[in-house]
């Protein structure tokens, strides 16, 4: 894309690896009518009330996985990942044995965004972040939507699709598991969601102000004015 529509991540765009190629060339990374295209193409496609009319079929979810659970278990595989993989395939029209997949493919591409990498995850970032971009390009619903007239080879394509499925899934994965170990950490706060469940709504945005999920975000100047 013309040098103006990107933010200036140019040592980013010349790595080595395709997958952080793609990622910082998606939408997400992008400014003026490139950004704003594709994010008005998917906002039409989530929208509050479709959002809404999922929201029986998520509490559901949560309650079958709730219940699944057993006096010991790891809270983060057996019941963040698979809630956060299945709302996002959800909303991305995958069925669930898929979306389950590609949570599993996005745990190892999540990789792209740390600082650092040991050597093992970057192999797997990069074997996982293949077979994501691969199985993802195949996607009908809103997926396709992000697909308009692009080209099918197009790095930041790849990166807009990528991000659709890994921020959905990794930041309401991340929203659980850090959650739950907050209100083990003040055992006070967690009595008082037990008793008023009215105030879980007010928790959970305590939660995401106090620790939230993304830790890192970068804004740039692209002006003087």
């Amino acid at each position: 894309p013309p040098r103006s529509t990107l933010f200036p991540y140019t040592t980013l765009f010349r790595s080595e690896e395709p997958l952080i190629r793609c990622l910082y060339q998606s939408f997400g990374f992008r400014e003026g009518v490139a950004h704003v295209a594709t994010r008005r193409a998917v906002a039409q496609r989530l929208t509050a009330r479709r959002c809404e009319t999922l929201r029986a079929d998520v509490e559901r979810l949560a309650d079958e996985l709730l219940d699944g659970l057993q006096t010991q278990c790891d809270l983060v595989e057996d019941l963040a990942l698979p809630f956060a993989a299945l709302t996002a395939g959800r909303l991305l029209d995958l069925p669930d044995d898929e979306a389950l997949r590609l949570g599993r493919l996005t745990r190892d591409v999540s990789a792209a965004f740390e600082p650092f990498m040991t050597p093992r995850q970057r192999t797997r970032m990069a074997t996982s972040g293949h077979a994501l971009v691969e199985s993802l390009r195949q996607g009908s619903g809103l997926l396709a939507t992000v697909r308009g007239d692009r080209d099918g080879t197009d790095e930041g394509y790849h990166g807009d699709l990528v991000l659709l499925f890994g921020a959905g899934f990794d930041s309401s994965a991340s929203l659980i598991s850090l959650g739950a170990k907050l209100l083990l950490e003040h055992s006070a706060q967690a009595e008082i969601l037990r008793n008023d469940p009215s105030a879980i709504k007010q928790g959970v945005e305590e939660i995401l102000r106090f620790d939230p999920p993304v830790q890192l975000a970068v804004r740039v100047s692209t002006s003087s004015t």
